[in-house]
């Protein structure tokens, strides 16, 4: 295995006992993501932040999306595919003042081809089939980066699509991804399980 292997699975395992630890709420993309980066940076590894609109589906909800070859247009329509069973959900990335002060958006770290998403959890929804890892790593697939969206698939068929918002620096000036001291404390943390991780494995 690759030193950079080594790294991706270090932090696919341990990010998630560090995040309970610290007791990161699962939808906390900002600081997951500014962790991410310093604790990469310690070990070499050159990441950076990228914005992108999500959107989860369970597999009855895909099904639909394919059978009409399209998203879904009207409120009569969404009513319809979620009599059947179907459930999407996707991150809000207009500010709206009646959703609290969070940030519109969610955000993701880009490191040697690979994305790495430290918020995945927030999609689970285990009575619609839609169960994501706390963190996931993946492939960056070819035109991602150009505005493609790339679909990943997990258990019981539930999927994320991410699409790149190039143009959005706006999480820059959000307090959670600030070199805080709850986001030092994480990234001393991450860094160290990730070693010990790291000095373990073969």
């Amino acid at each position: 295995m690759s030193r950079f292997a080594q790294i991706m699975q270090a932090w696919t395992e341990t990010a998630p006992v560090i995040w309970d630890r610290t007791m990161m709420d699962p939808d906390h993309c900002l600081n997951g993501s500014r962790v991410t980066i310093d604790a990469l940076k310690h070990f070499g590894i050159s990441a950076k932040p990228l914005s992108v609109f999500c959107e989860a589906y369970n597999a009855v909800w895909w099904e639909q999306m394919v059978k009409a070859g399209r998203h879904v247009t009207s409120i009569e329509e969404s009513n319809g595919w979620a009599a059947l069973g179907g459930h999407s959900i996707a991150i809000e990335t207009t500010p709206n003042p009646s959703l609290g002060v969070g940030w519109p958006g969610h955000l993701v770290v880009i490191a040697g081809g690979k994305m790495l998403d430290a918020s995945t959890e927030q999609f689970t929804r285990e009575a619609r089939k839609m169960i994501y890892p706390r963190v996931i790593v993946c492939e960056i697939e070819d035109g991602f980066m150009d505005g493609t969206p790339a679909l990943y698939e997990f258990p019981d068929g539930a999927k994320l699509s991410y699409k790149v918002r190039p143009n959005d620096k706006s999480y820059l000036d959000m307090s959670g991804f600030q070199r805080h001291k709850y986001n030092r404390a994480t990234t001393g943390y991450l860094i160290t399980a990730m070693e010990r991780h790291i000095r373990r494995k073969p």
